[in-house]
């Protein structure tokens, strides 16, 4: 992946804005399976079907098909990074986890821009 690709200014407008939310949904996702694991409710499963139903259709308005699972695992891994930083109690690590989850965010935008120019033959 080019260099410039990464260090193109990440869109936060209403897309950005998707993208957070479908990591806190993968996230609310991964915690509704432990809450089943744990307690065994089955009414917990449909609630994580619905979450799954929203973070999908979520997702579909960012997301190129070509690269969807990617997107997913993107989004959650940055809301992992994210939450690595809460926790930190070192300054310098959470600067260092910081400036990982802002590089997740620029490559998973340009790998969504990888994919348009692949359409539109750029």
């Amino acid at each position: 992946m080019k260099k410039e690709k990464i260090k193109e200014k990440v869109d936060l407008s209403k897309q950005g804005e998707i993208f957070f939310a479908v990591s806190e949904l993968v996230n609310a996702e991964d915690h509704l399976m432990e809450s089943f694991k744990r307690l065994k409710h089955e009414n917990i499963l449909k609630f994580h079907h619905a979450i799954r139903e929203i973070r999908t259709a979520l997702l579909k308005k960012i997301a190129n098909p070509e690269f969807w699972c990617e997107s997913k695992h993107i989004a959650a891994g940055y809301k992992h990074i994210i939450e690595a930083c809460y926790k930190s109690e070192h300054q310098a690590e959470s600067k260092e986890l910081i400036k990982l989850a802002d590089d997740l965010l620029r490559i998973f935008w340009a790998l969504q821009e990888e994919e348009n120019e692949k359409v539109s033959g750029k």
